[in-house]
């Protein structure tokens, strides 16, 4: 009351006061709805979790059902395993050959170390299926502890929101306290409704989140079960293992009692078996020998004739080298006196050349000469008559020209041959 009677005498701090608290009731709305966004979200995220959870404990329960039957099939497979081995065994003792009399003594000893084989055999398979259902027990324990940590985080992650749910109701009962106008006191019960909503909103999502959690609770307990037993099995299956193991060591104290029984017809049968391989051995290389005796007698044959043949032809090729030779020599004699006879030539031809060209080069100078004696002494009338003995006169030089090309023709032709025949000569 004391309030309304101060916002009425001076309304202009009741205008003020009235727009603060409109501030302060938008800002606080504000928090609200961010709150609740915030809440909701979380929920929403604890719930995939929660079904996440739910759905890997579902693989893990699948995947144990599934490592328990293959153990319980490969049980089943060893055990028949373990039988087809226990029948190949009588098989083949009862296939032995009935010809070795003197080994029918021995028969119990046998039976005795099959049997002692056989039960070795079936420990061998219930140490590894021992080895299998620990295995498995590992495996389901891996998972067992992967779901209480998932179990752990969320009961951590519903707490914090619980802590967080306090705080805003703490907030909302400081906030009731707090003394100020009718009209915020309203705002604030209208929050605290919404609040006390948004509160039992949250419990109920909430609950589901618990209800999933008991579930996955539940089926810790059965697997936590289920492991127990797997535990009592491997127990008992290492009780059995350990009487098999004294069995086993009594069944090799006879087997060393047979085997020292066994070893001396064995030795025996062994040096006898090592003196035949030898022998046989010997034969084998005595009869490699005779083989390669023969073929080294073949092979001597054979060279012979090859040889004969050989001196034979050397013989013929020798007398056809005498005759070729013969005919080559004359052949090199009528060469040699064909040489000498263009080498005289070519010398011939050579001095008739430089006859030749000396009298050409006479013959054009004392020509030169006179027709300069001529053009000297007489006028322009008789120019032509020296152009027409000039032009004579180069019709004789070209002829001479001709007849000079000619001979170096032939002198080449011929030095051509002498070299051919030089080469025909090497």
């Amino acid at each position: 009351m004391a309030n309304m009677e101060l916002s009425n005498s001076n309304p202009v701090s009741g205008g003020y006061k009235s727009a603060r608290s409109r501030k302060s009731r938008t800002e606080h709305e504000g928090l609200i709805s961010v709150a609740s966004e915030r809440k909701c979200q979380k929920s929403i995220v604890i719930r995939e979790k929660v079904q996440l959870t739910g759905c890997a404990i579902d693989v893990s329960v699948a995947t144990v059902n599934s490592t328990t039957a293959k153990a319980l099939e490969d049980q089943s497979a060893r055990s028949m395993k373990s039988r087809t081995r226990g029948v190949d065994l009588r098989s083949f003792r009862a296939q032995m050959p009935k010809e070795h009399s003197h080994q029918r003594e021995s028969t119990v000893d046998r039976s005795i170390i099959y049997s002692f084989l056989l039960t070795w055999f079936e420990t061998y398979d219930q140490d590894e299926q021992l080895k299998g259902s620990k295995l498995d027990y590992l495996a389901s324990l891996s998972k067992v502890r992967e779901a209480e940590e998932i179990i752990r985080k969320l009961k951590c992650e519903s707490e914090r929101t619980e802590r967080r749910k306090s705080k805003l109701v703490v907030e909302n009962e400081v906030l009731r306290h707090k003394p100020e106008s009718a009209a915020k006191m309203e705002d604030e019960r209208k929050c605290i409704s919404e609040l006390f909503t948004l509160t039992e909103l949250h419990e109920v999502h909430g609950n589901q989140p618990s209800v999933q959690i008991k579930e996955l609770e539940a089926q810790m307990t059965s697997l936590e079960q289920e492991l127990e037993l797997l535990r009592t099995t491997n127990r008992d299956m290492e009780v059995q293992i350990e009487n098999k193991a004294i069995e086993a060591k009594h069944l090799a104290e006879q087997n060393v009692g047979l085997q020292s029984q066994i070893s001396e017809p064995e030795m025996v049968s062994q040096k006898r078996e090592k003196e035949l391989l030898t022998l046989t051995k010997k034969l084998e290389d005595n009869e490699n020998l005779t083989v390669q005796t023969n073929k080294l007698l073949l092979d001597m044959k054979r060279l012979r004739t090859q040889k004969a043949k050989m001196e034979e032809h050397i013989v013929f090729r020798s007398d056809e080298a005498s005759t070729s030779i013969k005919s080559l020599m004359d052949q090199l004699n009528t060469l040699q006196q064909e040489l000498e006879s263009l080498h005289s030539q070519k010398a011939e031809l050579e001095l008739q050349l430089e006859r030749k060209t000396r009298t050409i080069s006479d013959y054009v100078t004392d020509i030169e000469k006179d027709l300069r004696r001529d053009l000297e002494a007489k006028g322009d009338g008789k120019i032509t008559s020296s152009t027409r003995l000039q032009i004579k006169l180069g019709e004789k030089y070209k002829q001479l020209e001709t007849s000079l090309q000619d001979c170096k023709a032939t002198i080449e032709v011929t030095e051509r041959k002498m070299q051919e025949m030089a080469g025909e000569h090497n």
